[in-house]
């Protein structure tokens, strides 16, 4: 069972996080990104902030539910899928939304204003289809 404090509090980071993409997202074009290193640095910011999140949500429900040990903190999200709380192909995508998080902090590879405007496009509304299962798990 989720520790319900835990979990609201994580959701509503998350919901806020959302809310500062969809922002973003209104504001800035990919033009405007590749502009100026700082407002790729700013999105790169809230996408990291956003993901890290997720993770948390997903590993907090997986300890939480015995759902068993992930090899890696996006394999969380196909547990939560394994254990029928989430679809298979929202895992997948939240799954390579985690590994994309890795490249964000470790800078494995150079992020294009591309690149970057390809995530806020889709991270926010795959965020918010995690939140809601979130969010049903505090009603049960």
């Amino acid at each position: 069972m989720v520790d319900p404090v835990r979990l609201t509090t994580l959701v509503d980071r998350l919901n806020q996080y959302i809310a500062d993409l969809k922002s973003f997202r209104e504001s800035h074009s990919i033009e405007r990104l590749a502009e100026s290193r700082e407002r790729a640095a700013l999105l790169e910011r809230y996408l990291h902030r956003a993901i890290e999140c997720s993770l948390d949500i997903a590993t907090h429900v997986v300890v939480s539910n015995a759902l068993g040990a992930a090899n890696t903190r996006a394999g969380n999200f196909r547990k939560m899928a394994a254990g029928g709380l989430i679809a298979k192909d929202l895992a997948d995508r939240l799954s390579r939304l985690g590994r994309y998080r890795n490249l964000i902090v470790h800078e494995y590879a150079e992020l294009t204003p591309e690149d970057l405007a390809e995530h806020l496009q889709t991270a926010p509304e795959l965020l918010e289809r995690l939140g809601e299962v979130a969010a049903r798990l505090l009603d049960n």
